[in-house]
């Protein structure tokens, strides 16, 4: 039974087709079909909580061949069950949101088919049992979250589509390598086996595994300077997919970076200073690029590269307080990060734009998005009460008690990089939803339909509820599973300092109760609107006003940031455009190289060839004698070979 209900997490897969079919008998009951798949996808995610309570869940599907070792199966353990469920959920929200979003777009069908696959492909990759396994569904998820980004069918989309699939798959080819050494040097691909067996980094193979997966799946989490597929993408992709491509997917290559690091491999110091280095790099790089960002997407984009940093940070610390810090990082990413997706998706669908530039004044208009999209702006900032400042004072709170000098330093760069994030989400409220109205006709348009504002309203009381309830999330949820890897027990997890999410949020609503009685009985709803004049010269509004665009843009011109900034937009910095001159540098000294080797065995070739015909045409003389005498010299040959034998 439990099998049965741990291979029916793959029911979005089987389903994908159904869609399909039941899309040309009438649009309605594939919508309604599709939300119910996703909804019983997420009912069985929370029934295996039950279930798993006892044992993990494992099921074999196929041994290969029979060759020992290379099983296909799924397994569930608790840090699989976890992302599970947060997969299935998010999933679940947004196949909801895409209802009215996607309506303007053509080949729904087609659309609602690759969301199931791709939605399916990521519960097949967090349950899979062996790398065989995990990497089939890794592929299909790559596949088909690339034909998501290409969906629209513009050159833009396409340009961005073609970089991504041709950076994950360059990351899956190298990441095939270590899944082959693993199997070569322990004879199975099982990840409960290797998890349970803890391999010792110990000999040049097994660093390069390391390395290996490190880029395979830092091409995919989007790690630096792997990342560069990720700004084009999410811009590219219709916003419910970005929601999902941020919001879980990347979350993917991060879960197998969890196994890799933590749990499948001993890995000694110099890993843990590396891997801590690369996420205060993420850290850093995404929030720069993001604060001087116009288009809001390619923002967002920046930031989920940032907050991957603090979850691989977290990893890289490798203690039982950075791991659970990582893990609830992870998910409180989820929520306020696709949250965020879902805001900008819903201004895209009532302005059609998303330029920083041409936005304003829509939280008259759209009231609901933009009290949302405040509380995720404010979850990503680490602003307590809400969730996102437990899980980063978490990680600081472990990069302080780890006893390094050099965790002082990425230290600084994590707190210098929240501070930056809250900056520029302070530059993005005020663009999109402060001000004035871009347009007259936005004013009185109303708000999104309740199928795109019920999940955004959702995403946003959780971002609320998981920072006030912190406590019983890292008790209940967190500890359980790092304390299998750290043999802790439940409840190990303490905050340093005085911090009490229940009375910051009592004093923070009594703050706001305290501003808004002081609001009504003040004047300040009563102000006078005079020109705006220097030294006697009146000057027009538009000259006068600050766009919010404009907060953080002479940053551009201090060194060594305008430098970088340069070489940024001239792709310089790009690994992409790099790795293409070099395969084409490459592909051409090869083209050359094979050219004159053919070249020259042509010509030795053709200079074989014409002795051998001179001196075959000199036997064949045409005279009967002379084929009679080599007729009889090959029997004295076979003779003397014959006699030889015996």
């Amino acid at each position: 039974m439990d099998k049965i209900v741990l291979f029916s997490t793959l029911l979005p897969i089987i389903s994908a087709p159904i869609s399909l079919i039941l899309g040309k008998i009438h649009h309605r009951i594939r919508n309604f079909f599709n939300v119910f798949v996703t909804a019983l996808t997420f009912s069985i995610a929370l029934f295996l909580i039950l279930v798993l309570k006892e044992n993990p869940v494992y099921y074999e599907i196929w041994n290969i061949f029979g060759i020992k070792g290379m099983v296909l199966s799924l397994n569930l353990d608790s840090l699989g069950l976890f992302m599970l469920c947060l997969i299935s959920f998010l999933s679940f929200l947004v196949t909801i949101y895409s209802l009215s979003y996607m309506e303007k777009y053509s080949n729904l069908n087609y659309y609602y088919f690759l969301l199931l696959l791709f939605i399916g492909s990521m519960n097949g990759a967090v349950i899979a049992g062996d790398f065989i396994s995990f990497f089939l569904f890794w592929e299909i998820m790559t596949i088909s979250s690339f034909l998501l980004v290409i969906f629209d069918g513009t050159e833009e989309s396409k340009k961005a589509g073609i970089k991504y699939i041709i950076m994950t798959t360059a990351g899956s080819l190298i990441m095939i390598f270590s899944i082959g050494a693993i199997y070569t040097l322990t004879g199975t691909v099982s990840i409960a086996w290797l998890i349970k067996n803890n391999i010792a980094v110990t000999g040049r193979l097994i660093q390069m595994v390391l390395i290996f997966f490190m880029i395979g799946l830092g091409v995919k989490a989007g790690v630096v300077p792997l990342h560069t597929w990720l700004p084009e993408a999410h811009p590219s992709a219709p916003s419910p997919i970005s929601s999902l491509l941020s919001g879980v997917m990347i979350k993917v290559g991060v879960y197998m970076m969890i196994r890799i690091f933590c749990q499948i491999f001993s890995i000694p110091i110099s890993w843990h200073l590396i891997v801590s280095f690369l996420g205060a790099l993420t850290i850093l790089v995404g929030v720069m690029f993001a604060l001087v960002e116009h288009d809001a997407k390619r923002l967002l984009a920046f930031h989920s590269i940032s907050q991957i940093g603090y979850i691989v940070l977290g990893i890289g610390v490798g203690t039982f307080l950075s791991v659970s810090g990582a893990l609830f990082h992870l998910i409180n990413h989820a929520l306020f990060k696709g949250l965020l997706f879902l805001c900008m998706g819903s201004v895209i669908y009532k302005t059609q734009q998303r330029d920083l530039d041409k936005l304003g004044g829509l939280a008259k208009s759209m009231p609901l998005t933009f009290i949302t999209c405040l509380v995720a702006s404010l979850s990503i900032s680490g602003v307590p009460p809400f969730n996102g400042f437990v899980s980063k004072w978490i990680i600081y709170q472990s990069l302080l008690e780890s006893g390094s000098k050099l965790n002082m330093f990425f230290l600084v760069a994590a707190v210098f990089g929240s501070a930056l994030t809250l900056a520029s989400f302070m530059k993005l409220i005020y663009s999109v939803f402060l001000g004035q109205l871009p347009k007259s006709d936005i004013q009185n348009s109303g708000d999104v339909p309740w199928t795109m504002y019920t999940p955004q309203v959702i995403l946003a009381g959780l971002c609320i509820l998981f920072g006030i309830f912190s406590q019983y999330i890292l008790k209940n949820l967190i500890s359980p599973i790092t304390g299998m890897k750290f043999a802790k027990i439940a409840g190990d997890i303490e905050l340093v300092g005085i911090y009490n999410p229940t009375l910051t949020t009592g004093l923070v609503i009594l703050g706001i109760l305290i501003g808004l009685f002081i609001y009504l009985l003040s004047n300040a709803k009563k102000v006078r609107t005079v020109e705006t004049w220097i030294g006697g010269e009146t000057l027009d509004n538009k000259t006068m006003s600050v766009a919010g665009v404009e907060f953080y843009q002479t940053i551009k011109t201090m060194e060594p940031f305008s430098t970088i900034y340069r070489k940024e937009e001239e792709e310089k910095l790009d690994i992409y455009p790099v790795g293409i001159s070099f395969i084409e540098w490459l592909s051409q000294f090869v083209f050359r190289y094979i050219n004159l080797s053919v070249d020259r065995f042509y010509q030795i070739s053709g200079r074989i060839g014409n002795l051998s015909i001179g001196i075959l045409s000199r036997i064949h003389s045409g005279n009967v004698q002379s084929y009679i005498l080599w007729c009889l010299f090959g029997l004295l040959i076979l003779f003397a070979f014959i006699i030889g034998l015996n």
